[in-house]
């Protein structure tokens, strides 16, 4: 048992990061959330620092040796602690408002403590930066401490901790949690769609996982992982992610399979085709008959009107609104080009704008890149497509070296899938900012890179005449 913990127990931890503001969402505040991410990012650093992965022949000392080194050589790792300082900073500058200056006679955005300083509204700034220290650890346990095993392990275990949540979810939506019910009606809340869709992705893929790794004895664990993530994208997201993740996830589905044709015996093959059809049709079809019809229905039009598409996932009313609030956040970068006006302060800088909405201003404009540029601007554009960058640097030049040699390809497509998925859904809603998509999504992607053997050296002396 110990050896187990060792072995596969930060990336358990890892994945309890990603998954925590997902399963809280709807019962707690974002402080409360904040918090627990805080409380859960200590243990989870000591454990990486302390316990890594070995490989086959290190000394678990040598193993912290390696990882500190390289954890220090890693730009990235120098590049995510400036963040936290300025997120951390950030997240002291007051809450900005929109209020009345009597001396200029019109609405104003203050209430921030230096006002050459990005800030934040309503309190949204510590969740973000509990978010962005969450996130650091994720991808640099992901990037440097987990083995072959233990990296499936992670996308296995985030795909389970999320059926959990899944499972939460759908019993108080039963229940009639007001919460819950939000993020089933298809508006704001329900852009916590995009996280299930990750975690649905990462749970197909681990299926694979388990006969590349041979852990027959998990294989009902797997099939509950797909059927509760699936089922909870199914109910809690938009019909542009139900339409794009379920569509990825046959795709996914199919390259799994290919790859375990030519890897694995053919029976494996057949046992992960039964798997993922009999985890999804069963409490897909169990579901429908216990939940309300009107939910069932709404939610089987994006497939039942496929002959309309793209209207059936994107409304033409859906549309027209969305232009309309992307002329009011373009206004708003405009207003403060480098530093945004403050997270969650998009409704407050419209009215600020003066610009009258039809349907009143909601929590952000229908697409998560304006939303970015508006509320943090190209400083926080920046912020998030650097750490994207120097992945991207690290995945071709591990992929180059790592030619000929066996690699895990299910793995490294789903990294790269991760992010691309939320790039494309964060034109059409804003889920692009929210803590367990700037937690999972990169962890992914440096799953995709990792997943790449490192080039070996040759040995001193090798080649000499």
């Amino acid at each position: 048992m110990q050896t187990f913990i060792s072995k596969y127990g930060l990336a358990a931890h890892l994945a309890l990061l990603a998954v925590t503001p997902l399963f809280l969402f709807p019962f707690c505040q974002e402080s409360d959330i904040a918090s627990v991410l805080l409380w859960l990012s200590l243990p989870a650093f000591v454990w990486f620092l302390m316990e890594p992965s070995r490989k086959s022949d290190e000394m678990l000392h040598q193993a912290r040796v390696r990882v500190r080194k390289a954890i220090v050589r890693d730009p990235l790792f120098w590049f995510f602690l400036l963040l936290c300082v300025f997120t951390g900073l950030r997240a002291l500058n007051g809450d900005v408002a929109c209020v009345w200056d009597e001396s200029l006679k019109r609405n104003v955005l203050s209430g921030q403590a230096c006002s050459l300083w990005p800030a934040h509204a309503a309190g949204t700034g510590r969740l973000q930066f509990a978010a962005v220290v969450a996130a650091a650890i994720a991808v640099e346990g992901c990037r440097l401490a987990l083995g072959k095993a233990a990296r499936i392990s992670f996308a296995a275990s985030a795909g389970v901790m999320a059926g959990i949540s899944a499972i939460v979810h759908i019993s108080a939506l039963r229940c009639g949690n007001a919460g819950v019910l939000a993020m089933a009606s298809g508006g704001e809340a329900s852009w916590c769609g995009n996280a299930y869709g990750l975690f649905f992705l990462a749970s197909i893929v681990a299926t694979a996982g388990l006969f590349e790794c041979k852990w027959n004895k998990a294989l009902l664990l797997f099939s509950f992982a797909i059927g509760a993530t699936g089922t909870a994208l199914y109910l809690f997201s938009t019909p542009f992610e139900r339409f794009a993740y379920l569509s990825l996830g046959a795709v996914a589905f199919v390259g799994c399979l290919a790859y375990l044709r030519f890897t694995r015996a053919p029976v494996d093959v057949l046992k992960c085709f039964v798997t993922v059809a009999i985890a999804l049709i069963i409490p897909l079809t169990v579901f429908s008959f216990f939940c309300d019809p009107e939910i069932v229905r709404s939610h089987t039009a994006v497939f039942a009107e496929i002959s309309s598409f793209p209207a059936n996932v994107l409304p033409p009313e859906f549309m027209a609104r969305r232009a309309e609030l992307s002329s009011a956040s373009l206004a708003c970068w405009r207003s403060s080009m480098w530093l945004g006006t403050g997270i969650g302060a998009f409704p407050d800088a419209v009215a600020v704008s003066g610009r009258s909405i039809a349907g009143g201003v909601p929590g952000c404009p229908l697409n998560g890149w304006w939303q970015l540029l508006a509320e943090r601007g190209i400083i926080g554009l920046l912020a998030v497509a650097i750490p994207f960058a120097l992945m991207l640097f690290t995945l071709v030049r591990r992929m180059i070296g790592a030619i000929g040699r066996h690699v895990f390809l299910p793995l490294a497509v789903l990294g790269v899938a991760a992010p691309v998925a939320v790039a494309m859904d964060a034109f059409f809603a804003c889920s692009l900012l929210r803590a367990e998509t700037l937690i999972a999504a990169p962890a992914f992607f440096a799953l995709a890179a990792s997943s790449f053997p490192e080039k070996r050296r040759a040995p001193a002396g090798e080649g000499a005449a």
